[in-house]
């Protein structure tokens, strides 16, 4: 069949079935139709819950606990830092000299944890230190040179993780998963760290779908 007239086929299907839908949803849903033939096994060998937003969440989970054992893998022969000192590091030298509870919260870690994380850092010679000038009580920190020789190794070996995890995927396949997660982790990035003082109930409140709910039955 023509590829034009198959596409002109496959739309009016869908604008039957979705006639308030636009041309950016009949291309996602095209290209979901596709990809859900090209399977090649099940997802966490089928072990999945019945609500489709948990498998999202299952996929996503298992997918970053196998790049934390790559990562920890291609890690383990450099002494001085491991996974979870890399990634405060890295953040620090991309945010540049900053206060510490800024470095914390950005990892979404509890303050006790970061505070550990940090001063391991400040002791094998990582990171500096000195005392803000707007804030006393307050510190800035940032990387030293010997931190950024030894991230420049890391980032060296931490690139093989992303080609190992993604190989198979398509730059613009890439591109398409990051558009449509981006807004998820840059609203939940605020959200996570009220969960602390509001509790997850609250929040969970706050989307009019499940406002209507019985958000314990769900918690």
């Amino acid at each position: 069949m023509n590829k034009a007239v198959e596409l002109v086929n496959e739309w009016g299907k869908f604008d039957e079935q979705y006639p308030e839908a636009g041309i950016e949803d009949f291309c996602r849903h095209y290209l979901i139709k596709k990809r859900e033939k090209e399977n090649t096994g099940e997802i966490a060998s089928g072990a999945l819950p019945p609500q489709i937003d948990n498998v999202l969440m299952k996929l996503l989970g298992r997918i970053a606990s196998m790049g934390q054992i790559y990562s920890r893998e291609v890690l383990k022969d450099i002494p001085e830092i491991q996974l979870e000192s890399f990634y405060y590091l890295t953040t620090i030298m991309q945010f540049g000299e900053s206060r510490k509870t800024d470095i914390i919260n950005h990892h979404l870690s509890e303050l006790s944890t970061g505070i550990d994380i940090l001063g391991r850092l400040k002791e094998s010679g990582l990171i500096e230190e000195r005392a803000d000038p707007s804030d006393k009580r307050a510190k800035l920190i940032k990387v030293s040179q010997k931190g950024r020789q030894l991230l420049f190794k890391c980032f060296q070996r931490m690139s093989k993780v992303g080609s190992i995890l993604f190989d198979e995927l398509a730059d613009e396949d890439k591109k398409l998963c990051i558009q449509l997660l981006k807004n998820v982790e840059i609203k939940h990035a605020k959200l996570a760290l009220e969960v602390k003082t509001r509790g997850l109930n609250a929040l969970y409140s706050l989307n009019p779908f499940n406002a209507n709910q019985q958000s314990d039955d769900c918690i």
